[in-house]
């Protein structure tokens, strides 16, 4: 598996496709409402399926911990909201917390490890 992470709107995903050679086809973009669909080989907006269970108060790690054998071989992109300020508000919070206690758990299944700023990838791991 590979993590690719970022602070919001520095080049994640064109950085996953030059890096890996996706097309966008090949990329699930996660939305409200729904789970992650693994039949692609890259899960984009990762934190916007952790901000759907914060809403809800599930904790996503569960959620990643059931799913080991899908995330197998896949590209997960996500946001890095870990930083910065503490939000005021309840879920945006548990939110934070949640975002972090989930990229700490993908970085263990992680093969490699990608951070992003201005569209330029940094290895980590």
């Amino acid at each position: 598996m590979v993590l690719i992470f970022g602070g919001a709107y520095q080049g994640k995903t064109a950085f996953a496709q030059r890096a890996f050679g996706l097309s966008p086809e090949e990329i699930y973009t996660c939305s409200e409402n729904e789970q992650p669909s693994f039949s692609y080989k890259a899960i984009d907006s990762f934190h916007e399926f952790i901000f759907e269970c914060a809403k809800s108060g599930t904790d996503p790690s569960e959620f990643i911990i059931s799913h080991f054998d899908d995330i197998k071989g896949k590209i997960i992109i996500m946001d890095d909201v870990c930083s910065g300020l503490v939000p005021m508000g309840a879920v945006n919070r548990l939110y934070r917390k949640y975002a972090g206690k989930s990229m700490q758990l993908l970085m263990g299944y992680a093969d490699e490890a990608y951070r992003v700023f201005c569209g330029i990838g940094e290895r980590l791991k």
